[in-house]
């Protein structure tokens, strides 16, 4: 009888030693969790303002801005060409 009352014993400060164990480690999961939760915000709103900067950056005012801003400059007359002169501007 004694050897079962000590086998018992191990038994339950094994169980309530796991018991213990497992709540540790469930709570540090929970907070690797929150810090995932928190980068995968982070990066969302980063791809959001680099959407934004994408959109605003390839709009036409953007882009004619950066032309001007390289030294292009509107032509100050369009020449257009048709009929027969169109041929003759395509020949060598």
């Amino acid at each position: 009888m004694d050897i079962r009352k000590i086998i018992l014993t191990i038994l339950v400060f094994g169980l309530i030693g796991g018991a213990v164990f497992m709540t540790v480690e469930m709570s540090t999961l929970g907070a690797d969790v929150e810090k995932v939760a928190s980068e995968e915000f982070s990066l969302k709103e980063e791809n959001r303002q680099l959407k934004s900067m994408l959109v605003e950056g390839s709009s036409l005012s953007s882009l004619e801005k950066n032309a001007e801003g390289l030294g292009y400059l509107r032509p100050e007359y369009t020449l257009y060409i048709s009929g027969k002169e169109a041929l003759t501007a395509k020949l060598p």
